[in-house]
C-alpha cells in the first residue's frame, strides 16, 4: 500500500481582473479552497531506519508541522481551459500560512498542479506558462549548479468554479524514487571511504518533472555520492549505508561501488581513473526503481573477511512504501 503525502493549501489571493473572457461571467469571483494534511510521520528516506512509519493524522485545518519538515517549498499552478497558466502560487516554509491556500477564481474550467519539495526547486518558467510545456525542475545556487532532482511531492486536478464556493482536498505523492546501497560486512582497516555511483545510461542534462504528463522527461544521467571527506569511516562497522535520489523511473540503473584509502571526485568515478588504493569494488547492472519507493542494494562487498567482494548482492524494494517487497539476486 503506497503512502502519500496530503498537504492542506488554503492562501488567501484575490485577482481583480480576468486575463480571459472564457473564464469570466459577469465579474464574479468565486473563494476556492484546497484542502491538505499530511498524513505520514517524518522519516521518508531514512536509510538509518528499518521498518514501517507510523500514521500520523492532523486536523483538517491543521498547519502540518511534518510538511515543514519534508519540504521548503510548495507550488500551485493553476491553468484555464485552453492550457494557459493563469495564477502562479508559490509558498515557503517559513512562510505563517505555508501548507494553507484560498484563492478567489473567475467561474471557469481550471487544472491545477502542486508540487512541493526542497530548496532550489523552481516551476518553469517563473511567469506565463503553458499546461503542455510547463516543468518542475531543481537548480542550486552553486557553480555549476545543482540539478539533480530531490524530495518531490505531486498532484494535478480539474477544476469547475461555478457561483458557489467549495473546498477540494488535494493528495500529493512522492515522485521521486532513492537508490541505497548497504554494505553488509564489517568495513575493514585499510578503508578510508566509500562511493558509489548511479546511471541510467545516458547522456544525463537537467532532469525534469513534466505537468502535462505527469511523468520525468530527461535524464538523470551520472549520479554520484561518497562518504565525508572530514569524516572517514569507522573501521568494523556493518551495514553502513548511503544513498542517492533519482526521478527517471523509465530505465534500470547501473549501481557502482567502490572502497579506498583515498576520497575519489566524481570525475574520478566516471572514467578518470581511481587515486589511491583500492581496496574493493562491486557493478551491479539492472537496479530498477519504482516512484515512492526506496530500492537498497544490499550485499558484502568485502566478501565478509575485509578481502575480497563476494559479488553476492540482493535488489530489494523497501517495505517503507511498499508492503510486498521483491528481491532480485544476481550472480
Amino acid at each position: 500500500m503506497k503512502k502519500f503525502i496530503y498537504m492542506i493549501a488554503a492562501f488567501l489571493i484575490a485577482l481583480s481582473a480576468c486575463k480571459k473572457e472564457s473564464v469570466n461571467t459577469g465579474g464574479k469571483l468565486t473563494p476556492v479552497t484546497f484542502n491538505v494534511s499530511y498524513q505520514q510521520s517524518s522519516g521518508g528516506f531514512d536509510v538509518a531506519k528499518q521498518g514501517k512509519l507510523n500514521v500520523n493524522s492532523l486536523a483538517v485545518n491543521a498547519v502540518d508541522s511534518t510538511l515543514k519538515a519534508n519540504a521548503d517549498v510548495l507550488y500551485a499552478l493553476i491553468y484555464q481551459s485552453d492550457g494557459t497558466r493563469f495564477f502562479t502560487i508559490k509558498q515557503l516554509s517559513t512562510d505563517t500560512v505555508f501548507g494553507k491556500i484560498t484563492i478567489n477564481l473567475p467561474q471557469g474550467n481550471y487544472t491545477v498542479a502542486f508540487m512541493a519539495g526542497k530548496t532550489g526547486l523552481i516551476a518553469s518558467p517563473a511567469s506565463g506558462g503553458q499546461l503542455s510545456s510547463d516543468v518542475f525542475f531543481y537548480s542550486t545556487q552553486v557553480s555549476p549548479p545543482d540539478t539533480r532532482f530531490q524530495d518531490a511531492f505531486y498532484s494535478k486536478m480539474n477544476v469547475t468554479v461555478g457561483s458557489s464556493g467549495f473546498s477540494q482536498t488535494a493528495t500529493l505523492s512522492r515522485v521521486v524514487s532513492q537508490i541505497i546501497v548497504n554494505i553488509e560486512d564489517a568495513i575493514p582497516p585499510n578503508v578510508k571511504f566509500w562511493s558509489f555511483s548511479a546511471t541510467d545510461n545516458t547522456g544525463g542534462g537537467i532532469p525534469q518533472f513534466k505537468v502535462s504528463t505527469n511523468a520525468a522527461i530527461g535524464d538523470d544521467g551520472f549520479l554520484y555520492t561518497n562518504t565525508p571527506f572530514a569524516t572517514p569511516v569507522t573501521t568494523g562497522v556493518k551495514n553502513a549505508r548511503l544513498a542517492i535520489m533519482v526521478l527517471n523511473t523509465a530505465r534500470p540503473y547501473t549501481v557502482h561501488i567502490l572502497a579506498s584509502n583515498t576520497l575519489q571526485t566524481a570525475n574520478q568515478f566516471n572514467g578518470t581513473g581511481v587515486v589511491g588504493d583500492l581496496i574493493a569494488e562491486a557493478t551491479v547492472p539492472n537496479v530498477t526503481v519504482q516512484p515512492n519507493h526506496q530500492t537498497i542494494v544490499s550485499g558484502k562487498l568485502f566478501g565478509g573477511n575485509g578481502t575480497v567482494n563476494s559479488g553476492n548482492f540482493t535488489i530489494t524494494v523497501d517495505p517503507t512504501w511498499d508492503p510486498t517487497p521483491t528481491t532480485i539476486p544476481f550472480q
